[in-house]
């Protein structure tokens, strides 16, 4: 809580789990002898990634991958990944277009005003939109403004729902 440790306070009794920045203060209390100096230190909680480019946004409680607070087609994790501004619907890149190619496979086309280098995007497929599975998926195009995922094997069930996945 901030205050001098005394023979009052809490009691150490395991691992101190730290979710902030924070203070830690310990102080030795020994039968009879004198107390030991107070030892102090300070765990400053850092954020990167995601998290530190979430924290630059005035979202409210929309801060979290999977939220969407400007309302456009892009969930945070996924404007993280192609570079636009989770609360401002105008920096929204087109949504991803999709076609299926002369040998059977799923080729999504995503535009991009930048590129993050810490989130994968791939391929799911499901036949009922509750269970979906990974394709495996390659990046058949990966630049700063577009990038092509293509799934390795053709589309072998229908019909059949298909989505991209942000993951991090």
């Amino acid at each position: 809580d901030g205050s001098e440790p005394t023979t009052g306070s809490t009691l150490y009794g395991g691992p101190i789990v730290i979710t902030e920045t924070t203070t830690v203060k310990a102080k030795v209390f020994k039968g009879e002898l004198d107390p030991s100096p107070t030892a102090t230190a300070t765990y400053t909680k850092t954020l990167s990634g995601f998290d530190a480019w979430i924290a630059g946004f005035t979202v409210g409680l929309q801060n979290g991958a999977s939220d969407n607070p400007d309302g456009d087609w892009a969930k945070n994790l996924f404007e993280w990944a192609v570079g636009s501004i989770p609360n401002d619907t105008d920096s929204a890149p087109d949504a991803p277009s999709m076609t299926i190619d002369g040998s059977g496979k799923v080729v999504f086309k995503i535009s991009r005003l930048s590129k993050s280098t810490d989130v994968t995007l791939r391929i799911e497929k499901s036949t009922n939109m509750k269970d979906w599975s990974t394709l495996a998926t390659t990046a058949t195009a990966d630049t700063d403004t577009m990038l092509e995922l293509t799934s390795t094997n053709a589309i072998d069930t229908f019909p059949c729902f298909l989505r991209i996945k942000a993951e991090n």
